[in-house]
């Protein structure tokens, strides 16, 4: 029996493209998502390109705006979060670069 991790433990046991049936915790990943803008995509979408550019672009937004900066990307960060959540509990796959604005066309 493979062992998971305690990220995964604690959320839920989800898998990145959502094989399992159990659903993303949307709070949670809300919370992660203001107050480390990247960290959801990086952890539980498969967005590791796209979670390293909101972790380095939270960096550079605090040393030029400081705290205003981190404001205004925290909430950029768990609108994301909240949405791709929403989106993966309803079966939806992520592509690397899916942002909340995104939605994938219907064939």
């Amino acid at each position: 029996m493979k062992q998971r991790s305690k990220v995964t433990a604690i959320y839920n046991g989800c898998t990145s493209n959502n094989e399992s049936n159990k659903k993303l915790n949307v709070t949670f990943a809300t919370i992660i998502g203001y107050f480390l803008p990247g960290l959801p995509s990086i952890l539980w979408f498969n967005q590791k390109k796209k979670g390293w550019s909101l972790i380095g672009l939270t960096v550079v937004g605090f040393l030029i705006f400081q705290i205003f900066g981190n404001i205004v990307i925290g909430v950029f960060g768990a609108v994301d979060a909240y949405q791709l959540s929403n989106r993966m509990n309803k079966g939806e796959r992520l592509d690397e670069w899916a942002f909340f604005w995104n939605r994938r066309k219907s064939s």
